[in-house]
């Protein structure tokens, strides 16, 4: 049985009173909310970072909701909020966490990606879509969209595009994520020491021209969670890197306005 409630305390965080927000619970039990419009039209599947609903996810989600609104006002937009129904935010805003923290424990960005094909599928099959999804994945949600496109445990015709910002390339990691059946493309710095976007096309096993890189000079980390962010620079203990965050207006209009010309003219 699906359960239907709508969420005003959540609209009320998001500052969305002018879109319809919604809180469901589908089948791994995961939260995600809409923003529909009122005629049929291609669907944005928003993947939020690791700080899910705490003070500074709420910035980042309406930041990003805003411009999802502006690049391209006519499309649908469903976040998932996946992350946040393990960690409940974490403390400052920081992600230190790791598969061993017990608020992620057994929760792997694989499962996310899972789930988040399963809200593709689901997505596509409402009367308010058109049935062109569109994945747009941030930070960890960028880690979990790397399994998405490949065929390791993805599945196509699920997504038309899938954009990942700044995900999680680390060699460590020692990702396989099969061959990529979707088109995807990476936005990034060149050194940012927590992607290392660079590696980010071992983890297939052929790209066949599916997948772009898309990057920006420097080490700066994240540079697109809105204007509201304070620049810092600190060490994140289990990369063991420090990492320098601060937001780039000219960057982040840039890649929304890319994402959506390459999304939206992509061969049907």
């Amino acid at each position: 049985m699906k359960v239907l409630v709508i969420s005003f305390l959540v609209a009320q965080l998001l500052g969305c009173a002018s879109a319809d927000v919604y809180k469901i619970n589908k089948l791994d039990e995961a939260t995600f909310h809409l923003y529909v419009g009122d005629k049929t039209a291609p669907t944005i599947l928003y993947v939020p970072g690791c700080n899910g609903l705490d003070t500074g996810g709420i910035r980042y989600q309406n930041y990003h909701i805003g411009r999802f609104k502006e690049v391209w006002p006519e499309a649908h937009v469903v976040v998932s909020q996946y992350v946040n129904d393990y960690t409940r935010g974490v403390s400052g805003g920081r992600c230190d966490w790791d598969g061993s923290d017990p608020r992620i424990k057994d929760r792997q960005s694989w499962h996310q990606a899972e789930h988040t094909i399963k809200l593709g599928e689901w997505i596509k099959q409402q009367p308010w879509s058109n049935g062109e999804v569109h994945l747009f994945a941030f930070s960890w949600g960028g880690r979990v969209g790397i399994w998405v496109p490949g065929d390791f445990r993805g599945r196509t015709g699920v997504f038309k595009s899938v954009a990942l910002i700044w995900p999680d390339c680390r060699p460590v990691h020692k990702i396989r994520a099969g061959k990529l059946h979707t088109p995807t493309r990476i936005w990034a710095t060149e050194n940012d020491p927590l992607s290392i976007p660079k590696n980010c096309t071992s983890y297939y096993s052929g790209t066949e021209g599916m997948l772009i890189l898309s990057l920006y000079p420097g080490d700066t980390h994240s540079w697109m969670t809105g204007p509201a962010f304070t620049p810092y620079t600190r060490w994140w203990p289990t990369a063991k890197v420090n990492v320098r965050s601060e937001y780039n207006e000219a960057w982040s209009k840039q890649t929304f306005y890319e994402w959506k010309k390459w999304a939206m003219n992509l061969p049907r």
